[in-house]
């Protein structure tokens, strides 16, 4: 799921409006590649307490993540419906959060979603 969202937002980014606004476009980069990268992080820690943690992180990135999207839907540099789906994934990685464990966690990413 995480990657799908840093997927999207690459195509978004070939948006020419959206590409002249580089800091709005870096910073939706940033986020999202560290919404990924605390998952990966807490994943290699391999202790359910820290995975937690770091998942905790992973959930503040997306929710920067969200606050961006909107400033951005407001601008109308996006859809409403490239809007809608992108807030569904974070209320994906929203709700892995409350369900995470290692070994959950483990089996998500293999298949591809992390």
């Amino acid at each position: 799921m995480v990657r799908e969202i840093c997927q999207d937002l690459e195509k978004l980014f070939n948006n020419p409006a959206l590409r002249k606004r580089y800091a709005l476009q870096n910073q939706m980069d940033r986020s999202s590649g560290s919404i990924m990268d605390n998952i990966a992080d807490g994943l290699g820690r391999g202790k359910n307490l820290e995975f937690r943690n770091f998942l905790g992180f992973a959930r503040s990135s997306c929710a920067v993540l969200r606050s961006q999207l909107s400033r951005t839907l407001d601008k109308e540099l996006i859809t409403p419906e490239q809007f809608k789906d992108l807030d569904q994934k974070c209320d994906k990685i929203k709700a892995f959060h409350v369900q995470g464990s290692v070994f959950k966690c483990s089996r998500y990413c293999l298949k591809d979603h992390c």
